[in-house]
């Protein structure tokens, strides 16, 4: 009976670091987590956003990051600017599950 018990503990061992070691080299080699025209549509739905561009998401399924650039009128005030990053930042947030942390860059129009 011990052989039987031993092949079993060793075969549920495998599977769980086979599903680790999936899910960390994914983490490990920056794949992206989320859909980059999702993530735009939603950007673009904020008022003041011109275009949004250089989207990226990595990390983990309940621990994203994101990155992107977004244009704004380029006689945007920066304390408006500002605001608008926080309303992209947490319209993503609110969107889509697992996100922690948003980087948003902001651009004026005709600048990349």
């Amino acid at each position: 009976m011990d052989p039987i018990v031993a092949v079993v503990i060793a075969a549920i061992i495998a599977k769980t670091a086979v599903s680790v070691l999936s899910e960390t080299s994914r983490s490990l080699t920056d794949t992206a987590r989320l859909d980059p025209e999702e993530i735009r549509a939603v950007v673009l739905q904020n008022e003041g956003v011109l275009d949004c561009h250089e989207i990226r998401t990595r990390g983990l399924p309940s621990h994203i990051f994101v990155d992107l650039s977004v244009h704004v009128s380029a006689g945007m005030s920066v304390a408006d600017a500002h605001a608008l990053a926080h309303g992209v930042e947490h319209s993503i947030k609110r969107c889509f599950d697992g996100v922690a942390e948003v980087i948003v860059h902001v651009e004026p129009d005709g600048h990349s």
